[in-house]
């Protein structure tokens, strides 16, 4: 079972949200990763993950041509409408594209909820073409991140099946890098970014992870009660005087060849 088939639906569900809400606290991470591709004129550019376009916004305005993968049909429906470039929702593991087409490929916190992790990185580099770069964008490991406390209440809350690998664990700077080796890639550079995650209050900060395809797949467990009440309480020790909550992250990047 691939990626879009677990996670299409999931992250469907609340796709406007999550474009509006969430994804635009990714925007640190897609300046550094974009600063690494240094994408030319006349290039051409696939994200995989698109979301809802944010990087391929900033892609685009370089005068690349922009290609954008998700596994949310809904997500790619809102990419669509919000970039000039073109957009389908698809597999990770199985991209819908020719060998050696793309002169540059980014991944933002996508590929680790890909089925079959080494698949995805293999076929990112089987569509990239001879000489092209590609970079990975993903949080760095949770003593880095303020939001671990979020993601460990959640694996608390609805624990993965026995064996599962949490997405997590790629977080770790030599897992990643080990992953990518044996795709095929050698890094080139890499380097941490902070990403504060800054919301106006905590009913802010509520709307705003709820619209996340893992949250609304904990839900479904849960019912929304009991996942808003333990949501809530991560927030307090990050809650500021003026109410407003905010999480101090680190994401890493990853320039391969």
């Amino acid at each position: 079972m691939g990626t879009a088939i677990i996670n299409g639906e999931l992250w469907g569900a609340r796709a406007l949200e999550w474009a509006d809400k969430q994804e635009p606290n990714h925007l640190p991470l897609w300046e550094a990763m974009l600063g690494a591709a240094n994408i030319h004129k006349g290039e051409v550019v696939l994200d995989v993950g698109c979301g809802g376009g944010g990087a391929l916004a900033l892609a685009a305005r370089s005068g690349a041509a922009v290609y954008g993968l998700d596994a949310s049909k809904e997500l790619v429906s809102i990419a669509a409408s919000r970039v000039n470039g073109t957009f389908v929702a698809g597999e990770m593991e199985e991209l819908p594209y020719s060998d050696a087409t793309f002169d540059v490929v980014l991944t933002a916190n996508g590929l680790q909820y890909a089925s079959d992790r080494l698949k995805a990185a293999s076929e990112i580099r089987r569509v990239l073409k001879r000489g092209g770069r590609v970079v990975v964008g993903l949080w760095a490991e949770n003593e880095k991140c303020d939001m671990s406390a979020l993601f460990a209440t959640l694996k608390a809350l609805v624990p993965p099946p026995a064996g599962t690998k949490p997405p997590t664990d790629l977080s770790i700077r030599e897992n990643l890098l080990q992953l990518l080796a044996s795709a095929g890639f050698r890094a080139r550079s890499d380097g941490e970014v902070d990403c504060p995650f800054l919301y106006r209050d905590a009913e802010s900060y509520w709307i705003a992870m709820r619209c996340g395809g893992v949250v609304e797949a904990i839900a479904r467990r849960t019912g929304e009660a009991p996942l808003k009440s333990a949501v809530l309480d991560v927030a307090r020790p990050f809650t500021r005087a003026d109410g407003s909550v905010l999480f101090r992250n680190k994401m890493r990047w990853v320039l391969l060849a």
